[in-house]
């Protein structure tokens, strides 16, 4: 497989406004993140003096839905990454506040089918490992939870058929993964069902992503870039000479047909 990185775009402001910026000298530490909630609002306070009479207003804005623009600073080898579409990346990088997603692509599983011929998956999963040394608590906490999902021929998000509970393959929200586990150090997705529709010819693959996701959402798997999770993941990609590359491991069985 491969590993691409690319930029989310969530606002395209179209006025002026305010903006909001960290001090980078008054900052400390590894790093930081300034973060908005839903409940966060700017007090915008208006006095306006007439002759002999002064009126005063205050007006409260909230955050979460009158926010115009994020904009990210990145370096050089993520800006790199990102305006490099054809090569696969040993390393990638998942920036949250809908910051950056990677692509990941799956160019030889119909040459399986060519080598073994008809197969049943039984068990597909992809498996993602941080970059040694890029978790450090409790500055650099691993993300709790990734999402994976995939374009539709419109190229629009879409569910996975193993995260979509119309489909009766999916095993459900939980069994289909994205969560960071401590014990293996690696965030695990189930996708028998996708893989086999991919090797089938059954589906198309318009474009497959990874990327941050709202992580207080329990009850479906998120799609969508969203602002609300600041958390970011610097992952092996392709790098054959590590032991923590990306991996798609399938379990089969061979039928006659």
């Amino acid at each position: 497989g491969s590993s691409q990185l690319a930029s989310n775009t969530v606002f395209q402001p179209n006025v002026k406004g305010l903006y909001i910026t960290l001090d980078k000298t008054g900052t400390t530490g590894v790093g930081g993140v300034m973060m908005f909630g839903l409940t966060d609002s700017l007090n915008v306070y208006y006095r306006s003096v007439n002759g002999s009479t002064i009126d005063t207003a205050m007006v409260a804005l909230p955050l979460g839905t009158h926010a115009a623009q994020i904009i990210h600073t990145r370096s050089a080898t993520v800006n790199t990454q990102i305006n490099d579409t054809t090569s696969s990346e040993n390393l990638i990088y998942l920036q949250g506040t809908a910051g950056t997603k990677v692509r990941i692509k799956f160019p030889y599983l119909k040459n399986i089918t060519k080598t073994l011929g008809n197969i049943v998956i039984n068990r597909a999963e992809l498996v993602v490992t941080p970059n040694p040394g890029s978790t450090i608590p409790p500055y650099l906490k691993p993300q709790p939870k990734l999402t994976m999902y995939k374009y539709d021929i419109a190229h629009q998000p879409e569910l996975l058929q193993d995260a979509n509970p119309a489909d009766a393959r999916s095993p459900g929200v939980v069994p289909f993964g994205g969560f960071y586990l401590p014990s293996l150090n690696s965030y695990h997705f189930i996708v028998t069902a996708y893989v086999q529709d991919l090797m089938n010819g059954r589906t198309k693959d318009y474009g497959t992503f990874l990327a941050p996701v709202d992580t207080t959402n329990t009850q479906a798997v998120d799609i969508i870039p969203t602002p609300q999770t600041a958390g970011r993941v610097i992952a092996v990609g392709t790098d054959k000479n590590s032991p923590y590359r990306i991996k798609l491991n399938i379990i089969y069985t061979k039928i006659n047909k």
